[in-house]
């Protein structure tokens, strides 16, 4: 390329996202014509309908559908599919596809249209009819309100590192990110049926997830912070530096080496493939991860806890020793890398409860009315305690937190039970040995902030709500609820579900779940 070329920026740019990539010997030849094929495998790049789930499969019976379809290159077949699918390109004369005919201005201008839908250059609120195609936002501090979009949304490089803001947006395909900045692109009670696939240069873009926000999955093609709850996160850009802060990440996948700093955040599986050598974790004091799984060498830092770690590469390092390290057979951890054990968490003291009065009541009510004795009852206790998910619970599920459950029969001393927001967890425990009118309490020592009006628990009694929580109302010391009557069994569930099964005795449940309406 000359120097100073007029389009030299604009084939950098090209060339990064991997839109453009020469003629396979290392030329881009810039001012020779484009072919329609040509033409087809670019815009494939550039809208990134080739990272669509199957993309790379099943092209042969769409090619038969063009009268030459033997001339289109094996290289181009799956763009040419896709997007014929999609209704973007189509033949010219007698069925014919004509791949290695150049392509006129008109040709580009249908298929750029096509592929764009509807598109938003200027800042502003925008709360109009549904988009029936994709829609292309290239314009930075731009909200979309209560749109439903029937295809892709394309957040643009025109965002620059400006704000866009998707509240009560439905998007029945992927969200591309390409642009926006530290200030973020903040997902607000958001519902994505794809994908969301994160593809910016510079690594610096901010994904905040709010109120019911959900998406299939996150596949990170560069750097990113995401903050908020996410079921599935996927890390695929080498040598990029991720952020998970201030949520709960269900499932968490680095298929390639990169630096993942985790702030604040609680993750239930967390796998480093094997194509992930030389990963860089980095957790802080107020993080965890329930199940951690390594098949590459990697270097795990920081204070933060790790329940269970499963090694099956040679070369790991751990800061801080997991609760329960499995090492595969002939595996050793790098010199030096066992790590220390983690600060002890003293003991909770069980604490006094009320005296239940004379006429025994049968609903629960959040404050005690009765007098308090010094003869601790039962209690179940939520926290941050050492013996955390020990105490003869049983549990099931591939991350360890996917289902819990415990019947623990009189529970004359404390125990702990960890819980993850954002898991389909189950926490079952049976109380013996209880009369009709005896207090029970369940004290939760900790409730982390979420996001404002988001429910921390519920109280039911016999599958009605009595009492709720929310996060906006976390204090530093213990939150009781007392149960008075027959107390005698619980469920503590995420998230929200069908209890007509359990209702043969009265139970008492906590259901702790996040981004549900206020019961």
């Amino acid at each position: 390329m000359p120097a100073g070329a007029w389009y030299g920026e604009a084939l950098l740019r090209a060339s990064d996202a991997g839109v453009v990539q020469g003629d396979g010997a290392g030329h881009y030849r810039p001012n020779a014509p484009v072919s329609r094929q040509e033409a087809v495998v670019m815009l494939d790049r550039a809208y990134q309908t080739n990272l669509l789930d199957g993309a790379q499969s099943g092209a042969a019976e769409q090619r038969l559908a063009f009268t030459d379809a033997g001339e289109i290159g094996n290289w181009a077949s799956g763009a040419v599919t896709r997007l014929a699918e999609a209704g973007v390109v189509s033949g010219r004369s007698a069925g014919r596809f004509e791949p290695k005919a150049n392509l006129t201005r008109a040709e580009a201008l249908q298929m750029i249209d096509r592929l764009t839908g509807s598109l938003i250059a200027a800042p502003g609120i925008y709360d109009a009819q549904p988009a029936e195609g994709n829609m292309v936002v290239a314009a930075a501090d731009v909200t979309l309100r209560g749109v439903t979009i029937h295809g892709d949304l394309y957040a643009a490089e025109g965002i620059s590192d400006g704000e866009l803001t998707l509240d009560g947006v439905r998007i029945e395909g992927r969200l591309i990110v390409n642009g926006g900045g530290t200030n973020s692109v903040i997902l607000r009670d958001t519902v994505i049926t794809g994908d969301v696939v994160v593809r910016k240069r510079d690594d610096r873009v901010r994904l905040l997830a709010e109120g019911k926000t959900s998406a299939a999955k996150i596949r990170l093609l560069s750097g990113a912070t995401l903050e908020g709850d996410y079921a599935r996160v996927l890390l695929e850009a080498g040598g990029a530096a991720t952020t998970l802060k201030d949520g709960s990440f269900s499932r968490v996948e680095m298929d390639a080496a990169g630096a993942l700093t985790i702030r604040r955040a609680q993750i239930g599986s967390l796998s480093v493939g094997s194509r992930a050598g030389g990963a860089k974790l980095d957790l802080d004091a107020g993080s965890s991860v329930e199940a951690l799984s390594l098949d590459a060498a990697a270097s795990v830092s920081g204070s933060g806890r790790i329940v269970k770690a499963k090694v099956s590469a040679n070369g790991v390092k751990f800061e801080r020793r997991p609760d329960d390290l499995e090492l595969g057979e002939g595996i050793a951890l790098a010199e030096g890398g066992g790590g220390s054990d983690g600060p002890s968490t003293p003991a909770t003291t069980p604490t006094a409860t009320p005296t239940p009065t004379a006429t025994p009541t049968v609903t629960p009510t959040a404050t005690p009315t009765a007098t308090p004795t010094a003869t601790p009852a039962p209690r179940l206790t939520f926290g941050d305690a050492k013996e955390e998910a020990r105490a003869g619970l049983v549990t099931t599920g591939d991350s360890g937190v996917d289902t819990i459950h415990t019947e623990v029969g009189e529970l004359s001393d404390s125990y702990t039970v960890r819980y993850m927001s954002g898991q389909l967890s189950t926490i079952d425990f049976e109380l013996s040995g209880l009369s009709p009118g005896e207090p029970a309490t369940l004290e939760l020592e900790e409730i982390h902030t979420r996001a404002a009006g988001a429910l921390a628990y519920t109280v039911l009694t016999a599958g009605e709500p009595t009492y709720y929580r929310t996060y906006e109302e976390a204090s530093a010391g213990p939150n009781h609820f007392f149960c008075r009557g027959a107390c005698r069994a619980g469920r503590f569930k995420w998230p929200l579900a069908d209890h007509a099964a359990k209702r043969r005795r009265p139970p008492r449940q906590l259901w702790p779940h996040l981004g549900l309406r206020r019961l």
